[in-house]
């Protein structure tokens, strides 16, 4: 197999006005032709901008070849024109928090409205899954839902209970190929009266059509560094083009030293 058909320029930093960071992809191909079809995929890719190849490396079990491409990092989504934003404070009891009106637009026309509980944070993430438009997001402080898109109906989701989870960021990776979602996405926030810090959990989005996610803490009690947001936080780095999904995702995580050298964990103690 040619090593050149494999090799492009390298990029100059400012050749590409992608935002984002950029992604290393991994295609596990079997054979030249093979290859020659999913290299032919990339670059007629709408959703991800392929910026440069790899050189190819033939692994060890037969035929097989492992594939590198550098892909456009903030992947373009068919939900891109959603996001919302907070509009106004709204005052309740004496004593009590303030609302938080959050409209919702799709590029500058806003398309609806909804209240939040809770003063301030607005978690949000569109996405697209199985040719419909959905956003992840959060009316009630203590779990997240699920709008429908443009409509911002709400369908389904986490329903407020004493020990629920409180969102206050929302990522949903895309599948590069298609721009819709890859079926999960991850959650920022704490359980309640554990606010020192933000952690991160696992959503399982691949029944939101029928109102269901499933959020659990599969990634283990860890935390959302400091100065980083969760979308540069969390970083899907390899896809496997064949079975359409990602395989491996890069968590970013603090590491914390004593002047002596002791390794304490994340948790800010």
């Amino acid at each position: 197999m040619d090593q050149e058909f494999f090799e492009k320029e390298d990029p100059k930093e400012d050749e590409y006005d992608v935002p984002g960071k950029p992604i290393y992809e991994v295609v596990i191909v079997h054979g030249e032709q093979e290859a020659r079809k999913l290299v032919a995929k990339l670059q007629a890719n709408p959703f991800a901008e392929l910026l440069k190849f790899k050189p190819c490396e033939t692994s060890t079990r037969g035929d097989a070849f492992w594939v590198g491409a550098l892909l456009s990092g903030h992947l373009k989504s068919k939900a891109l024109s959603f996001h919302a934003e907070g509009i106004r404070n709204i005052e309740t009891k004496p004593g009590c928090w303030s609302e938080l009106e959050i409209g919702v637009f799709e590029g500058d026309k806003q398309v609806g409205v909804f209240k939040r509980n809770y003063p301030s944070h607005v978690p949000f993430a569109p996405f697209v899954w199985k040719g419909k438009t959905y956003a992840l997001y959060s009316k009630d402080y203590i779990c997240t839902r699920i709008m429908t898109l443009p409509d911002c109906q709400d369908v389904g989701g986490e329903e407020p209970k004493p020990n629920g989870f409180c969102p206050v960021e929302l990522y949903v990776p895309v599948n590069p190929l298609t721009g819709e979602s890859s079926g999960f996405g991850f959650v920022a926030g704490c359980v309640w009266g554990d606010d020192s810090s933000w952690k991160i959990q696992y959503l399982d989005l691949s029944r939101v059509e029928e109102g269901i996610i499933t959020r659990d803490d599969r990634l283990g009690y860890i935390h959302l560094p400091s100065k980083m947001s969760l979308v540069e936080a969390v970083e899907p780095t390899s896809f496997d083009l064949r079975l359409g999904s990602w395989y491996n995702i890069r968590i970013t995580v603090d590491k914390y030293y004593s002047a002596q050298g002791k390794v304490y964990d994340d948790s800010r103690d």
